[in-house]
């Protein structure tokens, strides 16, 4: 069980901890025909294809990866290159610890072993599932849309879904409401119709903690992130609020550790 805040997570680009300007530390995967074979970009292209074997092909992954490191370095939270659906990060023991520890639920992530030709230590890759529309549960009363800088609305999952199958139409959400038992899940990846990853705030807190490095998340509500809330019915009188998380004062928008 999750508390009610959620982080928009990501690699680090803190200059002080890559003493570089350039990109984050980052891993890419070399094992022979992965990007051909094991993960195509067809379903990238092809929602239909990659929910239908959303399950099915991450367990097929050949284990273990094989990779190397793009500078030198190694931290807990690095880039996986290249990027596919669902690819977050290669991560460190230390983030499988927290992650069993925490108990979140193992069907919310995947973690393949990488062995890395020039570091040390265990590392894995980090998988996280797009959630689909239906698991989503998206309000759309509450929850806007812009393409192409103007508003357009959708009434319903099938309207939107429409508007996804056009790979070139754009979207962007100003906000995001779902419904409130999507709220117990620990780890919501909404990359269907946009890019963001969310952590409940106790993932994050871990993370804090444990001193895990090569991170950066933002509190929902803040600067640079989308908003989420969750609909909720209040028993007394029916009455529908929305249960926004919004950044609270004195409390850091940002957390991170170099």
């Amino acid at each position: 069980m999750n508390s009610d805040s959620f982080y928009q997570i990501e690699v680090s680009w803190d200059e002080k901890l890559l003493k570089r300007r350039s990109m984050p530390q980052a891993v890419k995967i070399t094992t022979p025909g992965f990007f051909k074979d094991y993960y195509p970009q067809l379903y990238y292209w092809d929602w239909t294809l990659y929910f239908a074997d959303k399950g099915g092909f991450y367990r097929r992954i050949p284990s273990p990866l094989m990779g190397k490191m793009e500078y030198k370095g190694a931290i807990d939270f690095m880039e996986s290159i290249f990027l596919r659906i669902g690819i977050v990060a290669c991560v460190s023991k230390k983030v499988k610890d927290i992650l069993l520890e925490e108990k979140v639920d193992p069907d919310s992530y995947y973690l393949i072993p990488i062995e890395l030709v020039n570091g040390i230590g265990e590392y894995y890759v980090l998988f996280i599932p797009f959630l689909s529309l239906s698991e989503l549960q998206i309000d759309y009363t509450s929850t806007h849309f812009i393409a192409e800088g103007k508003d357009i609305a959708f009434h319903d999952d099938h309207q939107l879904s429409e508007y996804l199958s056009n790979r070139d139409n754009p979207l962007r959400p100003t906000n995001l409401c779902l419904d409130a038992s999507v709220k117990v899940k620990d780890i919501i990846n909404a990359g269907y119709i946009h890019g963001n990853i969310y952590f409940s705030e106790r993932i994050i807190k871990a993370f804090h903690d444990k001193e895990v490095v090569g991170y950066t998340a933002k509190r929902t509500g803040c600067l640079g992130t989308c908003p989420l809330s969750f609909r909720s019915v209040d028993k007394r009188d029916n009455y529908i609020s929305d249960d926004s998380h919004v950044c609270p004062v004195k409390v850091p928008d940002v957390l991170y550790k170099v």
